[in-house]
């Protein structure tokens, strides 16, 4: 065991040195991810949390409502988690010149700060999260792909403490321009077992929650995100 220890280490190594997300990554498409027409208006998300061994922790959708005045975008987003508890928070986004947003919102510890480049949009900043034992410091890193006019992917890295990581993967669609979703679900309707059945016609959108969902694909999981959490928070 210990010898492949010697062997898997140096290679996670390498490969986290080489393989991580980046806003300057070559671009799959020639979309333009604009933050002010997406998210003005309403916007439908679904995700889940998960600990680096892909377990999943938490259930979740979150509405958000948009609204752009020509400099500032308000997002107002309001939480339902499958418990049943529910969490509102209120994002002021700056654009700061064609690329760049800065933010702020209740809790969250200096200036968040994001930059789009085509397609896709990096965002990182640190929040005390409330929970029944106190706050809790936690620090994101946000990567979002456009796949269309109506469809993001957004993946949450995010480190509390010195070793606890977690993950999160949600599918955002615009309401108005998704004639499935027409309103929220009540209150007491159970959440779907996974974000997959939001997205049923993306074959991308398909493969790319299976990675991080089904459980056939455990181990693999496994080491892609040792590699994915060492390198998001050692060479950003």
């Amino acid at each position: 065991m210990f010898k492949l220890l010697k062997i898997i280490v140096p290679l996670l190594f390498i490969l986290g040195c080489s393989i991580k997300p980046s806003i300057e990554d070559a671009k799959l498409s020639d979309r333009n991810f604009s933050l002010e027409e997406f998210f003005e208006g309403e916007t439908r998300a679904y995700g889940q949390f998960q600990d680096i061994l892909g377990n999943v922790s938490r259930r979740f959708f979150v509405d958000i409502k948009g609204s752009w005045d020509g400099s500032n975008l308000v997002l107002i987003e309001d939480f339902t988690y499958e418990d049943g508890s529910e969490e509102q928070r209120v994002w002021t986004l700056t654009k700061a010149d064609e690329n760049s947003w800065l933010g702020s919102a209740d809790g969250v510890v200096g200036t968040a700060e994001g930059k789009t480049a085509g397609d896709m949009f990096y965002w990182a900043y640190t929040i005390d999260l409330p929970t029944p034992s106190g706050d809790r410091r936690v620090s994101f890193k946000d990567y979002m792909w456009m796949l269309s006019d109506d469809r993001v992917l957004n993946k949450h890295i995010c480190r509390s403490g010195v070793s606890h990581l977690e993950r999160s993967q949600l599918c955002l669609r615009k309401i108005n321009r998704c004639q499935f979703i027409k309103k929220s679900p009540p209150r007491d309707e159970a959440l779907p077992p996974t974000p997959m059945h939001f997205c049923p016609d993306r074959e991308i959108e398909d493969k790319f929650l299976q990675f991080h969902l089904d459980p056939a694909c455990h181990n693999a999981r496994f080491l892609f995100c040792l590699i994915e959490h060492w390198t998001l928070f050692h060479h950003q």
